[in-house]
């Protein structure tokens, strides 16, 4: 019973966007009872929760539309992590998922990031840490963040701040850090799927070795600057990059990237010509896509009811 409680939860706090407008989706025939697990998860994030409106989409004041947006997307967030984890795109307890989010006690944005030391596996919404834009400190939840996610992702989300860009994600997953380790690591458009990332991504070669920490806001001011306005950033030797309006958004960029990816390293392993779209059909393909972007928080939803099945409890 716990567990369908569970997924009604998440259902109601699944959420889309278009045009950078926010649609609030709920699915679930049970909200009242649905209500009294929202508000638990709230209380965790502050002390001074308020009553939330039985119906999401009539929030009755600003703190409590604050709270209950903070925790849309810790919920998600947290999901991410833990289907990345899924995919096998996780690598220790490294890299970062960061997701700026309004405070749950102010009107200020925090950074949503998990707590250094955590599995990715294990990530729950309650565990996210909410840190300071500008000093670093963990304002929201216990732990601390990696310097270095906070100096890197930081110079992102600033530099992206102004168009509607919220969610970064970083990874070294298998097929895209393969194709990154190559002295020609260009995305060769083979497939229909590689016209998606037509123009829409940034290459950095100038990896040179792993920062210190004096080094880290410097390194992430250059890697923002490379980055421009792309939705990948290949760095090379090390891993890629991307960047969405939302966590369903960056997350449908990074795994058909890793797809496309894919295809390609395994083209070239039979050692036979290649076959390269022409350029007409590259640009063709390339403008169609963005049609279909309503499919990212699709899948998103039905990748959370995969890991639900598998007993995940990430909105907790």
């Amino acid at each position: 019973m716990a567990s369908k409680s569970l997924t009604r939860l998440w259902r109601c706090l699944a959420t889309y966007r278009t045009n950078n407008t926010r649609h609030v989706r709920v699915v679930c025939p049970g909200m009242l009872q649905t209500q009294a697990l929202i508000q638990q998860q709230v209380a965790r994030l502050s002390t001074n929760t308020k009553q939330l409106s039985a119906d999401t989409r009539e929030v009755k004041n600003e703190s409590s539309n604050h709270k209950f947006d903070n925790l849309q997307c810790r919920v998600d967030l947290a999901a991410a992590y833990q289907i990345l984890e899924h995919l096998g795109f996780e690598e220790g307890i490294d890299n970062h998922l960061t997701l700026r989010a309004p405070s749950s006690n102010s009107g200020n944005d925090v950074m949503l990031v998990i707590p250094y030391g955590l599995h990715w596996s294990q990530v729950t919404a309650s565990q996210l840490i909410g840190v300071d834009f500008e000093s670093g400190e963990t304002i929201e939840g216990k732990g601390t963040v990696d310097p270095t996610a906070f100096c890197i992702h930081r110079a992102i989300h600033r530099a992206r701040s102004g168009d509607g860009a919220k969610c970064v994600m970083h990874t070294h997953q298998p097929y895209a850090t393969a194709l990154a380790c190559l002295k020609d690591s260009r995305l060769l458009m083979l497939h229909q799927n590689s016209a998606r990332f037509h123009g829409r991504i940034a290459y950095d070669q100038d990896f040179d070795g792993i920062p210190d920490m004096d080094e880290n806001v410097a390194e992430g001011d250059r890697m923002a600057r490379v980055f421009r306005d792309n939705e990948i950033l290949l760095h090379g030797n090390h891993g890629v990059t991307a960047i969405g309006p939302t966590v369903a958004y960056a997350f449908n960029a990074l795994y058909f990237l890793e797809r496309v990816c894919q295809l390609q390293v395994l083209a070239m392993s039979t050692g036979r010509e290649l076959s390269e779209l022409p350029e007409d059909q590259v640009e063709k393909t390339a403008k169609t896509w963005p049609k279909y972007d309503y499919i990212a928080p699709l899948f998103f939803n039905s990748m959370k009811d995969v890991i639900i099945a598998k007993g995940s409890r990430f909105m907790t």
